[in-house]
């Protein structure tokens, strides 16, 4: 399946790669490189909105703003160590993976305020809804009675329906008067993913510079600081982990194991509960468990599904069916509420592409661990490819950036 989305994503990219990036890196015109990136990738992930299309065309007209001309792209790749060595490649995914890391590291980004503003008017109009104030369950959007829909029961092929009813008690103990986050604004933020990309990045220093980060599935914190950082604001965890990593929290060792795990975090601690009829129990158990040890910093904060299905909605227009990862739906909270939005750790794929090779073409590309935490095998929950894709169009329109090398120790 993987390979057949690859040579999928390769057959597009390389396309796109010969009308854009080699065409400008061979010097022919001094046109955007971005050009028809969209446009050729738009059947595939339904990018076929008016904000794709317009924002390509705003790009052209802003070549010189938005990504320079031939000979500041030139005075770049002479900074690079590698542009005379060649790599060998023995799959075809491996050129992908090449030619998405020549086209997100070879060429000048800059955020595009513009485009930022019509993808966030879209995505409100869309929900009806900002995401600082819908993305928890808050007074102000639930009331006693309420039946809210399982997010991820509700989004398997079998049309069944459940709901989970909304009780006094859960209204009184579990629901806050506000959002968090209502009303607020960032310069600079960056989400970071779970991707083996970030191990021995020595990026922790520079995501930790960011005004507001956002992390996704709790993971380890201080082992892992010089790659993945240690600051936090908002981190995710699925009920998945307390099964994994806290025994169900069925034992006190266990129990105490996990609210010391969460002295580490800052910020809100975002809980989907309402998101699987076999996990809710599991999630109010851990949240009551911090709410009785007195755990006050993070915050337990509860999802709401009515929100994750309208973002899911919004993306199935656009011809992504799949349910969407925690890391691609935070990405827009981010794109929300910050000006400028930074990527880290979001890389699908089981390879990377080493800074530098031998001349002989040895060692082109290394492997990457699915999470840089631990050793879980990929999920199938998600479809990583597509996400990415998007991602891909994003940080061409400006919305974001996408960090995938190390960084400057």
């Amino acid at each position: 399946m993987m390979k057949r989305r690859l040579r999928s994503h390769f057959v597009i990219l390389l396309t796109v790669l010969c009308l854009g990036v080699l065409y400008t890196l061979f010097f022919l015109t001094v046109k955007p490189v971005i050009f028809g990136l969209n446009i050729l990738n738009r059947e595939r992930t339904g990018a076929n909105s008016p904000l794709f299309l317009n924002a390509v065309e705003q790009r052209q007209d802003g070549v010189n703003k938005i990504t320079g001309t031939t000979k500041d792209i030139d005075s770049k790749l002479r900074q690079r160590s590698d542009r005379i060595e060649f790599r060998i490649f023995k799959e075809s995914g491996d050129h992908l993976m090449y030619l998405y890391d020549l086209f997100l590291t070879s060429l000048p980004w800059e955020s595009n305020p513009s485009n930022l503003a019509e993808f966030r008017e879209k995505l409100l109009n869309h929900t009806n809804s900002t995401f600082q104030d819908e993305f928890v369950l808050t007074h102000r959007n639930v009331r006693v009675g309420d039946r809210l829909p399982y997010s991820f029961t509700n989004t398997r092929p079998d049309n069944k329906t459940f709901f989970y009813k909304l009780s006094k008690k859960f209204i009184k103990d579990d629901v806050p008067p506000i959002s968090p986050l209502s009303g607020k604004r960032f310069k600079r933020c960056s989400v970071v993913g779970n991707s083996g990309i970030l191990s021995n990045s020595k990026c922790g220093k520079e995501i930790d510079q960011s005004d507001y980060v956002i992390r996704s599935n709790f993971p380890p914190i201080r082992p892992h600081a010089a790659d993945a950082g240690w600051k936090t604001n908002i981190t995710t965890m699925n009920p998945s982990i307390i099964q994994r990593r806290f025994k169900n929290l069925k034992t006190k060792e266990a129990t105490i194991s996990f609210v010391n795990a969460t002295g580490d975090y800052y910020g809100v601690l975002w809980l989907p509960c309402v998101a699987s009829t076999a996990m809710i129990g599991l999630c109010l158990k851990a949240k009551h468990t911090l709410d009785n040890y007195g755990v006050r910093n993070p915050e337990t904060s509860i999802a709401n599904p009515l929100h994750y299905l309208a973002i899911l909605d919004f993306w199935k227009e656009r011809k992504m069916t799949e349910f969407l990862s925690t890391g691609f739906f935070m990405t827009h909270l981010a794109l929300t509420m910050c000006e400028e939005t930074h990527l880290y750790g979001f890389w699908p794929f089981p390879y990377r592409v080493p800074d530098r090779v031998t001349d002989t073409g040895t060692n082109t590309m290394r492997k990457v661990k699915y999470h840089y935490f631990d050793k879980i095998g990929s999920s199938k929950a998600h479809s990583m490819n597509d996400e990415f894709s998007v991602l891909l169009q994003m940080h061409v329109l400006g919305l974001l950036k996408l960090h995938v090398r190390d960084c400057d120790v």
